[in-house]
């Protein structure tokens, strides 16, 4: 607070009235186009969207653009590059900043172990500490002299369910252990289907939303499939 200002009450400085500075965990992530972005000539940019929870009561989106050429796929599940088939994101885009990020906060290993980055699922229950930050785009923004802001990963919370994470599954670690370990029993018992059905059937799931996301997930990246092979 300025000097002027301290002898008044906080109401009369101002922010800038964007979220930054929070904890925040992905609960859906997935590729498509939201109506506010748009290339200079007006055609829909290609972005990797993130909704979740923060500590902010912040649930997104948290948004990612792709580059040039990138197609989601209808459900946007996964996403491909029409022009030059390519499947790596070019360094200055967004996404590709996004990753070159995660790999400088160590969290490489931790996301892409469960699968490409063409697969917005892999982002769904980790949890990262996000700030703003500004970038500055040669040619473009002009009305904003070239400049932007936008929420980036600084910090990695984890993957909610795995050791080590931030928020456990069911608020204490404990309770968290046991579920975890009643699940995985399920999984390792039971077929895909019957293992979700059992699962749903329990009250300490259904109330956790990044959970019901990760046991009804049937890829690969799902609880079922990584509990199996030893990855939960």
């Amino acid at each position: 607070m300025s000097e002027e200002l301290k002898r008044y009450d906080e109401s009369w400085e101002t922010e800038a009235g964007l979220p930054d500075d929070f904890d925040f965990w992905v609960i859906r992530s997935e590729f498509g186009y939201l109506a506010e972005y748009s290339d200079a000539q007006g055609n829909p940019l290609p972005l990797l969207i993130w909704h979740g929870e923060s500590d902010e009561g912040f649930e997104g989106p948290v948004t990612f653009s792709l580059g040039r050429g990138w197609e989601p796929s209808r459900d946007g599940r996964t996403v491909t590059n029409v022009e030059k088939k390519k499947r790596r994101f070019t360094r200055t885009s967004m996404m590709g900043r996004l990753i070159d990020r995660i790999k400088e906060l160590g969290a490489l290993d931790a996301v892409a172990s469960r699968g490409p980055a063409t697969d917005a699922k892999i982002w769904e229950g980790t949890g990262w500490h996000l700030k703003r930050e500004e970038f500055e785009y040669k040619g473009l923004l002009a009305d904003r002299g070239g400049k932007t802001s936008r929420l980036m990963p600084v910090a990695f919370l984890g993957v909610r369910g795995e050791a080590g994470s931030g928020p456990t599954l069911a608020g204490e670690t404990g309770e968290a252990d046991n579920l975890r370990t009643k699940l995985v029993e399920l999984a390792k018992n039971l077929g895909l289907k019957e293992f979700q059905r059992a699962a749903m059937s329990l009250p300490e799931v259904v109330s956790d939303m990044v959970l019901v996301q990760q046991i009804v997930d049937d890829s690969e990246a799902g609880f079922w499939h990584r509990a199996r092979e030893g990855k939960v």
